[in-house]
């Protein structure tokens, strides 16, 4: 086998892997950006009553952020900002009151089944 063979063979590895690397990649490029978005909301839900609700109906937030799906958790996190009812909210939370007296939550409905879902796990 002469220099230029094995020159070819090599270049032709590194081009496979190359391109076996950068197809994974565009299949997948959320992993990545999945970790970063769940660490960033877990800093924002602690600084929400979101925090205190999944707390109240018993949802450990790493449950909740590993399994509950980015769309449903940005819904969330929306909703809980833009809510008028925080004086409700904060005397439910604070007496520990039933999930169902919480009707003026916009995420109570949506909180109580992901409760449903993340027992079953």
């Amino acid at each position: 086998m002469n220099i230029d063979a094995l020159t070819l063979t090599i270049l032709l590895v590194v081009l496979i892997i190359t391109i076996n690397i950068m197809m994974s990649y565009l299949r997948f490029p959320n992993i990545i950006d999945d970790a970063d978005d769940r660490n960033s909301l877990q800093r924002t839900i602690k600084a929400l009553r979101l925090n205190k609700m999944l707390a109240l109906l018993n949802i450990p937030l790493q449950q909740y952020l590993a399994t509950v799906p980015l769309n449903v958790i940005h819904q969330h996190v929306a909703a809980c900002r833009a809510c008028t009812a925080l004086a409700a909210c904060d005397r439910c939370l604070q007496n520990g009151e039933s999930v169902k007296n919480m009707r003026f939550c916009p995420n109570n409905e949506s909180l109580l089944q992901q409760r449903k879902l993340l027992s079953r796990l």
